[in-house]
């Protein structure tokens, strides 16, 4: 029975990780329409067989693009199941897909009335944001999840993120949600990222903490994202007194890497 169980838990690994744009041979095709003007790199290493944490790309037409990423509570069977739930209703969002508050919204709406019925206590964190460099433009929006740090071009200063944040999704099916805009010629680099990154423990149970992303981003530097997304994770790796992180770790770098048409965002 303990075969057959590990081997059920070794399939739906897989099949949760064809779920991922960088698998299957799609994550150039799903980054496509900003060829040239932006670069995407991502770092994803689950706590076990099964994880929580979500990221994916959405292709919005020439210039433009969608960076999604969200936490479900906990790790394991449960929350790679509401992963699925979550890839889904993306799906049944899509057309809602170039406004990030509306996404969650219809993604929110759509994880309510699958879970209201059952016993399940489980929500998402989600992040979503859209670049479009065809308006000028960088929208956010946040169900509960940690803000994008948002780097600006030139000074390499990290931009204050005042997005007003709702909910998680999965809680309140009435919930409201907001977007910021900004100018997207100001910005050099925006980060995505779940909590595992920066919850990383010592030997002394001290946790690394989100400042260290903040200082981190600023140490990189001109680095190239990948490079940069390597060194976060091998520093948060050395912290940990634990092997590994303790948690799932993803994380998601949208670098600006051709000047966005001149002028205010819509």
């Amino acid at each position: 029975k303990n075969h057959s169980y590990q081997e059920e838990l070794g399939l739906a690994r897989e099949v949760q990780q064809a779920l991922l744009p960088s698998n299957g041979g799609l994550w150039d095709e799903r980054i496509a329409t900003v060829a040239g003007l932006a670069k995407i790199e991502s770092k994803y290493i689950p706590a076990t067989e099964l994880a929580g944490d979500y990221y994916d790309v959405i292709p919005l037409g020439p210039g433009k693009v969608g960076l999604f990423i969200c936490d479900v509570m906990g790790h394991g069977v449960r929350s790679a199941l509401i992963v699925s739930m979550i890839r889904g209703l993306m799906e049944k969002a899509s057309k809602h897909a170039d406004r990030p508050a509306n996404f969650l919204r219809k993604m929110n709406k759509g994880l309510c009335r699958i879970l209201k019925p059952t016993d399940v206590d489980m929500f998402a964190t989600a992040c979503y944001i859209v670049a479009d460099f065809n308006a000028n433009t960088l929208r956010v929006a946040s169900a509960g999840h940690d803000l994008p740090l948002l780097v600006e071009k030139g000074s390499g200063d990290l931009l204050e993120c005042d997005v007003s944040m709702g909910p998680a999704l999965g809680f309140f099916d009435d919930a409201v949600f907001e977007s910021s805009i900004y100018a997207l010629n100001t910005i050099a680099e925006a980060l995505l990222y779940t909590d595992g990154i920066y919850e990383v423990e010592n030997q002394l149970g001290d946790q690394l903490g989100q400042e260290f992303l903040c200082s981190a981003l600023n140490q990189c530097g001109k680095m190239k994202s990948n490079e940069a997304l390597g060194l976060l994770m091998r520093t948060a790796a050395d912290f940990s007194a634990a092997d590994g992180y303790g948690d799932d770790v993803c994380m998601f770098a949208f670098d600006v890497v051709n000047e966005p048409k001149k002028g205010h965002p819509e």
